[in-house]
């Protein structure tokens, strides 16, 4: 019996983006948070909200779904590449794709 011979992969874009020196979050379109003490969370590359609440923003992500809770909670920047929340912060969960 013959042995198949696997093509060989082509590098990726993961590769493809360290040998840019680009971040993975710019070439991969993954997910980059940044918390700015417990009252800004700025999201770049999500995928539009879920659920809007004062205690609980729920968004969408590439590898499924972020979930912030607190008081006060709102929406200070909005556009198809990033978000902004505000108010007081209280926890961030990542949830997968299984999870929404």
């Amino acid at each position: 019996m013959r042995k198949k011979h696997k093509p060989q992969k082509q590098p990726g874009l993961r590769a493809l983006s360290q040998a840019l020196e680009l971040p993975p979050e710019v070439a991969l379109g993954s997910l980059c948070l940044k918390l700015q003490g417990r009252e800004l969370l700025t999201a770049q590359n999500h995928r539009g909200i879920i659920l809007y609440q004062p205690e609980r923003i729920l968004f969408r992500c590439k590898d499924g779904a972020v979930a912030v809770s607190g008081r006060e909670l709102s929406l200070a920047e909005l556009s198809e590449e990033e978000l902004c929340i505000s108010g007081k912060i209280k926890g961030i969960a990542l949830r997968g794709d299984q999870d929404d």
